[in-house]
């Protein structure tokens, strides 16, 4: 794809801008072919995006992010604003949504992930998020934290029944 660097770089934001474009266009337009419908939220693997990955979302017309991980020292590294970046918001004509973090009882910030956070720490970072006045949370999961560990099937404790994550239209 690339043939003056053939090498296959681990993350996103080891592409320059417009290699980036190249890639993000080639995973759009693949879905688009399999599901018929527009592209319009994106998200980097390893929450690896940067500068580059905003202005090619931009220039492809994918007006939603969800890349943004302030725990993850590869997620926005050259934002200024990057420790801000806790709240959705809106720059330079994208929407980004990070994903919600929170300080754990030994201080450390962490993020909301449904498969790596027990209940009373997701409970009580969904309560501060409300007395602080945050208009959304973001939590990260993968699809399969909800399946029984060694199986394919629903974990027992989520009713057994098929799971739909609301989805969170700006």
């Amino acid at each position: 794809m690339f043939p003056a660097r053939p090498e296959k770089r681990q993350h996103l934001t080891y592409y320059d801008r417009a290699e980036q474009v190249r890639l993000i266009e080639l995973g759009r337009d693949l879905l688009k072919d399999a599901t018929g419908a527009p592209v319009t939220a994106f998200r980097a693997g390893s929450f690896a995006a940067n500068g580059d990955t905003l202005a090619a979302l931009r220039t492809l017309g994918i007006g939603i992010d969800s890349s943004i991980n302030i725990t993850a020292s590869i997620s926005g590294s050259d934002l200024t604003e990057r420790a801000s970046l806790v709240a959705p918001l809106s720059r330079d004509g994208l929407q980004l949504i990070p994903i919600s973090v929170f300080r754990d009882g030994l201080g450390r910030m962490r993020q909301a992930q449904v498969g790596a956070c027990g209940f009373t720490e997701m409970t009580g970072a969904l309560m501060a998020a409300e007395r602080l006045g945050y208009s959304a949370f973001t939590l990260l999961s993968h699809n399969f934290e909800l399946l029984r560990s060694g199986s394919s099937q629903p974990d027992p404790c989520l009713g057994g029944g098929a799971f739909r994550a609301p989805v969170c239209v700006p």
